[in-house]
């Protein structure tokens, strides 16, 4: 230090403060402010820095608060939609249930009233069963019974005393209204006497053949089969019959064809102020029960009356009575047929 202060010298210094002052002087001018302006700029870039990272950082808060927010309102739908999904599972669950518990509740009501049903056709059906078995013992029974003339006679006679035949005749008005239809037409043309004859035919075959009566009552088979038979077992039959056999299978009434010849032959012979009285029965009758029919027959027409006694096994006993357009029924087959026809109807024995 000592030897500092011992080597000082004025001049140095001078000139020494001299370049000093010129070089602050030189860098007042031409330095200093480009630098103080670089350190504003800098300063101020700093200071837009800290200012753009502090609203970065309020924005990032206010993003994170959001979505803090959004998570919240998320979560609260969450739990919200779970709590629905559960309670609409719950609710399906427990309809479900419900649906399940009224389908099985109905399937037992239907399952029972299955089961009664059954009861009830194996019960009538039983019964039918048991009725017809019943039948066929009774009408055993009867051909046995009535396996005898004398017997088939005492029942005659007995059926004759007790009925009132006024009271029971029947008739069937649609085969009359064509039986009077085709004799209107045959007096028109003078041909009634050729047509009885047909009639007389029909009204034979059909009653001797039940298969072709048969043929003609069957809902079944169809009608261009029945006309074809007719027109091979009545072929030489007059063309006024072979319409009548074209106008009821137009009309589905070929199952009348023997009540309409009967019913022709009585109205063709009322005109002639006679009637025949047919009297069909199991067995031959004996001349005191025709005298006793023929009475009868009497009573019911002023014309004059010729008793005809045909013989059908197939009625088993009794009598059936046509006189003119008039039948009754009396026979022990029909009588079975009755208790068939009720006990099938009303199910009882």
């Amino acid at each position: 230090m000592e030897k500092l202060i011992s080597e000082f010298s004025f001049g140095l210094f001078f000139w020494q403060l001299l370049i000093f002052v010129g070089l602050i002087y030189l860098l007042k001018k031409v330095a200093w402010k480009p630098i103080l302006d670089a350190v504003n700029d800098r300063e101020t870039s700093i200071k837009d820095s800290l200012s753009a990272a502090q609203k970065a950082r309020e924005e990032m808060a206010s993003i994170q608060e959001d979505n803090q927010r959004i998570l919240k309102e998320a979560r609260a739908e969450r739990d919200a939609l779970l709590k629905a999904a559960r309670q609409t599972s719950n609710q399906m669950v427990e309809q479900a249930k419900t649906e399940a518990k009224a389908e099985a509740q109905k399937l037992i009501v239907q399952a029972q009233e299955a089961i009664e049903k059954e009861k009830r056709d194996a019960i009538v059906e039983l019964k039918k069963q048991v009725a017809e078995v019943s039948i066929e013992i009774a009408e055993k029974m009867l051909h046995q019974e009535l396996a005898q003339k004398d017997k088939q006679h005492q029942l005659v006679d007995k059926l004759l005393s007790e009925s009132s035949l006024s009271r029971r005749m029947g008739t069937n008005r649609t085969a009359q209204r064509y039986a009077k239809a085709i004799l209107e037409l045959a007096l028109t043309r003078k041909k009634d006497a050729v047509i009885a004859n047909d009639m007389q035919r029909i009204a034979n075959i059909l009653d001797q053949s039940a298969e072709l009566q048969n043929l003609l009552n069957s809902p079944v088979l169809p009608f261009q089969l029945k006309a074809e038979t007719l027109g091979k077992v009545f072929g030489k039959s007059s063309e006024e019959v072979k319409q009548l056999f074209k106008l009821l299978t137009i009309n589905n009434r070929l199952p009348l064809l023997k009540a309409v010849a009967q019913g022709y032959l009585t109205q063709y012979e009322t005109l002639q102020g006679r009637t025949t009285a047919y009297v069909t029965t199991a067995v031959p009758l004996t001349k005191p029960l025709e005298a006793k029919i023929l009475e009868k027959a009497k009573t019911l027409t002023s014309d004059s009356v010729t008793l005809v006694n045909k013989i059908n096994p197939a009625i088993l006993g009794g009598f059936v009575l046509q006189v003119g357009d008039l039948q009754y029924n009396a026979s022990v087959a029909n009588e079975i047929k009755a208790l068939r026809s009720a006990i099938t109807k009303n199910h009882t024995i």
